[in-house]
This record gives C-alpha cells, sequence and structure tokens, in this order.
C-alpha cells in the first residue's frame, strides 16, 4: 500500500483514491479537501500525532 504524509492543507484528486495518508499536524492546522462524493472512492488516515492543532476534512461542492 502506498502512504504520503500531509503537513500542509491538502486537496485530494479521484487519482489519490485508495491511498493511506499519515497526518502530521504538529506544526499548523491542517484542511484536507476531498473530491466530490462518488461510489468507490477509498482513502485512509492515520493521525500520528497528538497535539491542539485541528485536522479538518470538507468535500469539494464541485467535481475536481
Amino acid at each position: 500500500m502506498i502512504s504520503y504524509v500531509i503537513s500542509l492543507d491538502t486537496i485530494l484528486s479521484e487519482l489519490s483514491s485508495g491511498t493511506l495518508y499519515l497526518l502530521n499536524s504538529e506544526n499548523s492546522s491542517i484542511t484536507i479537501t476531498l473530491p466530490y462524493i462518488k461510489e468507490g472512492l477509498n482513502y485512509e488516515f492515520i493521525f500520528n500525532n497528538t497535539t491542539n492543532n485541528s485536522v479538518i476534512f470538507k468535500t469539494s461542492s464541485n467535481p475536481l
């Protein structure tokens, strides 16, 4: 399985479906924008630290 670290605001696309993401909000809060809702998309996230910073998930209002 492919994995990537996210530590900044990120926009994910349909092409990144099926990927594991390690979330590192140690230095700042992170906003992750997921693609427009579509059957079959799959993302996995692991929070790899505990901080007072936030991680916000939102869905794109328009197809990317």
